[in-house]
């Protein structure tokens, strides 16, 4: 079976802005979310999560802590302080700012 000259072989474009393997992050992971207001805590993490139960480290990630010396300003909540206490030998709680 032979295939006809005048067809062009299949190929892609390139994609713009293709880059593998590597994800576009923005300042603190949650740039959509708007700032807490009332009371807040501000928290640095120090410690990384390496050798660490994986329970712990996604409590690090659902507080936007993803890279150490990192700060992040927080809704003081029951829930927030909860997790806090989870991680507290990873993080030092700079104390608590009212808006």
């Amino acid at each position: 079976m032979t295939t006809p000259s005048n067809t062009t072989p299949k190929t892609r474009a390139p994609k713009a802005n293709s880059s593998r393997g590597s994800r576009a992050r923005s300042g603190s992971g949650a740039a959509s979310a708007p700032p807490p207001t009332g009371a807040t805590i501000r928290v640095t993490r120090l410690r990384s999560a390496i050798r660490r139960p994986s329970d712990q480290e996604a409590t690090m990630r659902a507080l936007g802590l993803f890279r150490r010396h990192q700060v992040r300003v927080l809704a003081d909540t029951p829930a927030t302080r909860g997790r806090l206490r989870k991680i507290a030998h990873l993080v030092e709680i700079e104390g608590e700012i009212s808006r």
